[in-house]
């Protein structure tokens, strides 16, 4: 990951884009509501509707063209990448951290910086240190700099201080979805009950007005014994990370279905079974329905806005990829 690469040596490279103006973070003021694409695709961003969006979260693999395209079209391109939760305790470790994180973003062009460290269970002071510093030396060179950090949506406090920490962030992204990983029945990925169980503990924190939702673009595979109704389809083997697919992957794969595919009772999940050399599987996963309805959180709950995991799972010239991104236009101006 970028953070990684820079503590063992690699340079941040300069800012690529032709039009020096573009090299340098935006000043424009933030839109009303936040509207961000997480990008761990090398090139997936040049098909993006860069209009709908407020933020691109850029992974060390991506192409840094996305810095010239993105500033051209209004939106914020912050770095993103994984720290080392290991290492909280390592002060060496923690000072090269922030010190190549901060000539990485001046030098690169970038708007900032987004902490993905998951699961933490202790540390949580040196963690809120951590974010702190590194926001200082950001902001030392770019007052607007954006700092945010990607948290559970069960808001799981053990290792992370939620109030320490808003003094300093953004805005928080609660991950709305893997919330069917482990389980032995097919169901949704992302499920409307809990994000709103979620959301009511960032209420009880003050913080839902600091809460920029992340929504899935893509789904899980479910192994079967056999053909089931909705929630009725049990799995023979351990849940796993492989069984996802793509919103692409899981859309074309309708065309198979043995059940005529429909929504769940909640609206928050689209299913069908498909037979495929002698297994049936069940297929859930978000399209431009389901999430509408939770978009439309934003504006009920008065949230920050939404966050994408991840654009590339929709290309934008597919029927149902565009209905995806469609689905975002106007988010940002609520």
């Amino acid at each position: 990951m970028v953070a990684l690469q820079m503590l063992f040596g690699v340079a941040a490279l300069a800012c690529v884009c032709q039009d020096k103006s573009l090299c340098k973070p935006l000043t424009t003021p933030a839109a009303k509501k936040e509207v961000i694409a997480f990008a761990p695709d090398q090139d997936a961003w040049k098909t993006y509707n860069l209009s709908s969006l407020t933020t691109i979260m850029k992974f060390h693999n991506m192409n840094d063209e996305v810095v010239c395209a993105g500033h051209a079209a209004g939106v914020r391109v912050v770095i993103n990448s994984d720290f080392d939760k290991t290492q909280l305790t390592n002060a060496s470790y923690v000072n090269a951290f922030i010190t190549n994180t901060q000539r990485y973003v001046k030098e690169g062009g970038y708007d900032g910086y987004n902490f993905d460290i998951e699961a933490l269970s202790e540390n949580r002071d040196l963690l809120t240190s951590l974010v702190e510093r590194t926001a200082a030396a950001l902001r030392s060179d770019n007052p607007l700099a954006q700092i945010t950090f990607d948290t559970s949506i069960s808001a799981t406090t053990a290792g992370y201080d939620y109030a320490a920490l808003n003094r300093t962030l953004d805005f928080f992204i609660p991950m709305a979805y893997d919330m069917c990983w482990g389980s032995k029945t097919a169901e949704p990925n992302s499920p409307m009950d809990g994000i709103l169980k979620g959301l009511q503990a960032y209420n009880d924190m003050g913080l839902m007005h600091k809460v920029v939702l992340g929504l899935p673009w893509y789904g899980y595979r479910f192994p079967c014994s056999k053909p089931s109704p909705e929630g009725g389809c049990p799995s023979a083997m351990p849940f796993s990370g492989s069984w996802s697919f793509t919103f692409d992957q899981a859309d074309a794969l309708q065309a198979q279905a043995t059940t005529p595919p429909a929504y769940t009772s909640a609206q928050d999940a689209r299913f069908f079974s498909y037979v495929s050399s002698g297994t049936t599987y069940q297929m859930y996963y978000d399209d431009a329905h389901t999430l509408s309805t939770k978009y439309a959180l934003i504006e009920s709950k008065n949230l920050k806005g939404t966050a994408v995991w991840y654009a590339g799972c929709a290309s934008p010239t597919s029927t149902g990829g565009a209905a995806m991104w469609a689905a975002l236009e106007g988010l940002k101006e609520l």
